[in-house]
């Protein structure tokens, strides 16, 4: 029998964790201003990162509270090259891996698909959203804000360092295999069990 992705146990799964920073927070109104991508394969991080400035447009106005909380540098980026040729790259790198970030159901993937020049056969078809994850996994948090819960497994960073999307992927993909830990502890190992537990389905017991 052929093993599909499902089938995948996930602490062997090539997953691609990858974070954007943006102009604000609509994707048919707002633009990419920062893309990156780390690896982890066979359960760790593969040591392979990637980061984009892109350059939204000489029309586009940068909102300053958004230079501030990104630490982006505005003649950088009015440097970067455009979207255009930084999404060639990301799919590149990203490969057959599935993504997975923090909310980016709601929020990364909206932006990718919303991109004008982006083409549907492009946008990645599997992902692991660590967000839902941490709300399934532990729902008592106070929040579940990348911070908090990175916090909750005892992970170290600076705080003053997030909102760089490099710095967020990082912490990101940490989060991660302590979260693939915590779910193969209660019997979810392989990508479709991941599925079933964010749809409340049924879990295989293993013993």
């Amino acid at each position: 029998m052929t093993m599909t992705i499902l089938d995948q146990p996930l602490d062997k799964l090539n997953i691609a964790v990858f974070d954007i920073e943006t102009t604000g927070l609509l994707p048919d109104r707002d633009h990419i201003l920062q893309i990156a991508l780390v690896h982890i394969k066979n359960g760790q991080l593969t040591g392979i990162q990637r980061e984009w400035k892109v350059n939204p447009g000489d029309q586009i106005t940068i909102p300053g509270e958004v230079l501030r909380l990104t630490g982006l540098n505005e003649p950088e980026l009015r440097v970067a090259p455009p979207l255009a040729e930084v999404f060639p790259q990301f799919h590149r790198a990203v490969g057959n891996a599935v993504v997975a970030g923090h909310n980016v159901k709601y929020f990364d993937l909206p932006f990718i698909r919303a991109a004008k020049r982006q083409r549907a056969s492009d946008t990645p078809r599997y992902y692991i959203d660590t967000l839902l994850l941490a709300r399934r996994l532990r729902p008592a948090q106070p929040n579940h804000r990348l911070a908090t819960c990175a916090r909750e497994y005892g992970l170290s960073f600076d705080p003053g360092a997030l909102h760089d999307a490099l710095e967020d992927t990082l912490l990101c993909a940490q989060l991660l295999l302590h979260q693939i830990k915590e779910m193969r502890d209660k019997g979810i190992i392989t990508f479709g069990d991941l599925i079933n537990y964010l749809n409340q389905g049924w879990i295989p017991q293993r013993n």
